[in-house]
């Protein structure tokens, strides 16, 4: 049933941008529900900000971000696409990945990398003969 739901909200992403924000509230209930695979919710929230719909889009990344259940691969691939879709990595961008580093369900290399991303967001895109963040040498 839910990748019913799924292959609809697809349907409703093409119809154009408008749609987006139903499809992603659809998709969030899924996520939230752990009615869908991560895999699949990933993929799904991709096309869903490609079309548009960015806000509903963060909203499921986030979700899936703080999900233990989540395995740690996966995670670390929505943290990845969560900063694409994010570009100004905005407080609940930062917030996710503070928690991503203090989250022992993940592996102290997913937690070193998202301290690195959280510092190179903090401190900003540095120059290439700049010193790299304390947490560099982890990541």
């Amino acid at each position: 049933m839910a990748e019913a739901r799924i292959a609809v909200g697809h349907a409703l992403i093409r119809h154009g941008p408008d749609w987006a924000r139903i499809s992603g509230e659809v998709l969030h209930q899924l996520v939230q529900g752990r009615l869908v695979s991560p895999v699949l919710a990933l993929q799904t929230a991709r096309n869903l900000a490609a079309a548009g719909g960015l806000l509903e889009a963060r909203r499921v990344l986030s979700e899936l971000i703080c999900d233990v259940e989540v395995p740690d691969g996966h995670r670390y691939k929505v943290a990845t696409v969560l900063l694409m879709v994010d570009l100004a990595c905005g407080p609940n961008t930062l917030a996710d990945l503070h928690h991503m580093t203090s989250d022992r369900s993940l592996s102290e290399h997913t937690r070193n990398w998202a301290t690195y991303a959280a510092d190179c967001i903090r401190g900003g895109v540095r120059a290439p003969d700049g010193p790299p963040p304390g947490s560099w040498l982890h990541s």
